[in-house]
């Protein structure tokens, strides 16, 4: 298997740092486990407000409440489509944010395109940063 990598990216928005994360985490059960631990440990220890956007994969709602809603995350938009194999909300194309009193979610949803355009849907959020 390919490694799964974890890109980030400092954006300045009106004169705020922003930690932008990017990741597609492997669905095998095992996998999945270790990438959301690793990439929780990286991001509980950014002073930045942080946005992370990738496709969390399978069962990732768990997996968020386990890691990510502890230390500050919420959900500001996700693919909550049936088209996976288990033929339930996936959570697949999930965009989290830790505003730490920078970022508020202004709205968030997600737009169907599976089968369309990709193999996922896509996720989108309206977001201040202030």
């Amino acid at each position: 298997m390919k490694n799964r990598n974890i890109q980030k990216t400092i954006v300045e928005i009106n004169g705020i740092s922003v930690s932008f994360y990017n990741t597609h985490f492997a669905w095998q059960t095992d996998c999945l486990n270790s990438h959301f631990k690793t990439a929780a440990d990286i991001m509980k220890n950014d002073p930045n407000p942080i946005i992370i956007v990738g496709d969390m994969n399978v069962v990732s709602k768990e997996l968020y409440e386990k890691y990510y809603k502890s230390l500050g995350f919420v959900i500001a938009a996700y693919d909550n489509g049936t088209n996976n194999h288990w033929n339930s909300p996936s959570y697949c194309d999930t965009i989290y944010v830790n505003g730490k009193g920078h970022i508020d979610v202004k709205n968030g949803s997600y737009v169907q395109t599976f089968g369309v355009y990709s193999d996922h849907n896509m996720s989108v959020a309206q977001l201040d940063i202030y």
